[in-house]
């Protein structure tokens, strides 16, 4: 596949994720015949995430048995799958994105599916090795690797109580963390929570605990060896994974788009607004469905 003529049926994607990968299937379906390209800043072919706190840390499920689709597909689809290959910039004026290696992908419509980026720890000891957030298979490999000794720390989002979940059933003794006072804040009411979280407590051994994040501090030593919070005593762990939510994934390329500013490339966080006949203002737009 050439890339030395700008054609106006060409789209590059720029996002190897769900929303990109959908987005390069639903084109085929829908009988586009012009170009696709799909680019992606990570090694593996477009995967789900969801099974990576759950079947993958249990070794249910390797993975790569997470992949969307079979090796084959994409060629077997003429769609051009770029792996690991971050962005550098956009050039709007000429329509050509421009990667980290300094080649460019001309394009006619351009689709940014970046998705979300993860919350990382802020406090003291955050980098230290050991501390592990869970976004990609090597993240989930890692964690499950350190599910064989020690306590883990997680966050009380759905993530964080889906890896405690895989930790208690591997065996594991489990603290789990959170600055609110409650676990799934954003997820449940609080009635559901409330119980839900006991009965988490009760059956999985899983000790809760709402001291304020700002005043935990991680040990000097490597593996986490010490995590303590005002007013408590100090807790010894071998590992820790951090899930601490996520936000919107925008890039920060030179010259790449605000939000709202430019006309051929838009995106937005809750919906895409349209006008008849589901068009939009823009030549393409992606949403960003996961902002928390």
């Amino acid at each position: 596949m050439g890339y030395s003529i700008v054609n106006a049926q060409s789209i590059v994607i720029v996002g190897a994720g769900h929303s990109g990968a959908k987005a390069a299937a639903a084109l085929r379906k829908h009988d586009w015949t012009g170009e696709i390209t799909l680019v992606g800043d990570e090694p593996h072919a477009p995967y789900d995430r969801p099974p990576l706190p759950k079947a993958v840390l249990v070794g249910r499920k390797t993975s790569e048995q997470c992949a969307f689709f079979p090796a084959t597909w994409f060629g077997e689809n003429d769609i051009g799958l770029l792996l690991e290959q971050p962005v550098g910039s956009i050039d709007r004026r000429n329509k050509r994105v421009v990667l980290a290696d300094g080649r460019d992908l001309p394009y006619g419509r351009l689709l940014l599916a970046t998705g979300s980026a993860i919350n990382r720890l802020t406090i003291p000891g955050a980098e230290l090795d050991g501390v592990w957030p869970l976004r990609t298979p090597q993240h989930a490999d890692a964690i499950a690797r350190s599910f064989r000794s020690g306590h883990k720390v997680v966050g009380a989002g759905v993530i964080g109580l889906e890896v405690a979940a895989a930790a208690v059933e591997l065996g594991c003794v489990v603290h789990v963390l959170e600055v609110a006072p409650h676990a799934m804040g954003r997820s449940l009411p609080l009635a559901v929570r409330r119980h839900w979280f006991r009965s988490i407590i009760a059956a999985a051994s899983i000790c809760a605990s709402a001291s304020a994040w700002p005043h935990w501090k991680a040990g000097a030593r490597s593996h986490l060896s010490v995590l303590k919070a005002a007013r408590s005593s100090p807790a010894t762990l071998s590992s820790m994974a951090s899930a601490s939510g996520r936000g919107p994934n925008w890039p920060r390329w030179p010259d790449s788009p605000s939000t709202t500013e430019s006309s051929s490339i838009g995106c937005c966080r809750r919906r895409i607004p349209t006008f008849s006949h589901a068009a939009t203002s823009a030549d393409m737009k992606a949403g960003f469905s996961a902002e928390h």
